[in-house]
């Protein structure tokens, strides 16, 4: 399936699934899932011991299809991003993914 595709869930809700969903079954060895912003995505994909010193130790990916994106254009648009978020958005590569705190006045 692709994203934007839908099939049921355990509990028989309608869930999207990710561009790589097809993937991520198919190394899920314990078939335990969850729903993130709507999506169907794994709890883990086999002992999660394992997975954490695999992480530390090597190198992991992570599926971050759910996550929140916003296209921010215009003018002003460089103005605006360096003043909300914490690096100089001049440095970043265009179509780069850079995961930014986001500033607050409080």
């Amino acid at each position: 399936m692709s994203q934007g595709q839908i099939k049921k869930h355990r509990d028989e809700t309608m869930m999207l699934t990710s561009p790589f969903h097809s993937r991520i079954v198919a190394a899920c060895e314990i078939n335990k899932w969850n729903e993130w912003k709507g999506v169907t995505t794994p709890d883990a994909y086999t002992d999660v011991e394992l997975e954490y010193f695999a992480i530390r130790n090597s190198t992991g990916v992570f599926d971050i299809s759910p996550m929140t994106k916003y296209r921010i254009t215009g003018a002003d648009a460089e103005v605006y991003l360096n003043r909300l978020i914490t690096r100089d958005i001049t440095k970043l590569n265009d179509y780069g993914l850079k995961v930014h705190r986001l500033q607050s006045t409080d």
